[in-house]
């Protein structure tokens, strides 16, 4: 599973399956963002890391900054999807940057409708000019906040290697910054005073891509 990092420059992305024709499947990739959807209508395969779930209509999908996902439709599917720095929710930084789901799935979503309204509020507001109005952030972290704390309650979160999530976020910055120069796992161990070995173990066990193949 070739992993690529996405380098996304908006805080708020939201996007549906517009009437069926953009199906949720992805290849493996991964970013300082949180991303998750809720399946309306279909069934999805989905890989985080190295763990294989199937994501069933009336669930949701939660996953975490900087770990490896990628989803592959198996019915058509209707769903909302939403991309968030975590940055715009500082009041939960450490539920949504220092822990991780046990499991990123979130079972019968759709059984709790007062979650699902507000999700459905910010894909109207996503849709609409109201997120170019004069209160349009506020209103949206408004929502986002409700929406979160709503959600959270629904996992069970243990604690994350943060020392391993941020080495990786630094790593991929670093490769993506200096693409064009002759990389090696000696040049990373000398820029970034990491060990190679412990690099390579990075690659291998949390990106599932030897670097070689990676760069």
């Amino acid at each position: 599973m070739n992993a690529t990092y996405e380098r996304r420059i908006t805080d708020f992305y939201y996007r549906d399956d517009q009437g069926g024709t953009c199906p949720l499947t992805c290849s493996a990739h991964l970013h300082y963002h949180i991303e998750l959807f809720y399946l309306r209508a279909g069934r999805t395969r989905v890989w985080i890391d190295s763990e294989e779930y199937t994501v069933e209509a009336g669930d949701i999908l939660l996953a975490y900054p900087n770990r490896v996902h990628r989803y592959e439709a198996l019915e058509p599917e209707q769903y909302h999807l939403l991309i968030i720095h975590p940055d715009m929710l500082p009041e939960l930084s450490t539920e949504l940057t220092e822990k991780v789901p046990v499991s990123p799935v979130i079972r019968h979503a759709d059984a709790r409708p007062d979650l699902i309204g507000t999700l459905d509020l910010l894909g109207r507001m996503a849709q609409t000019s109201r997120l170019r109005g004069p209160f349009s952030d506020a209103s949206l972290r408004g929502l986002l906040l409700s929406f979160f704390g709503q959600l959270l309650p629904l996992c069970e979160l243990t604690e994350a290697h943060v020392e391993d999530s941020h080495t990786i976020l630094s790593i991929v910055n670093f490769c993506a910054q200096n693409f064009t120069r002759d990389l090696s796992l000696e040049i990373l161990e000398e820029e970034l005073h990491l060990n190679r070995f412990y690099l390579s173990h990075l690659f291998s066990g949390k990106l599932n891509i030897r670097f070689n193949d990676y760069i």
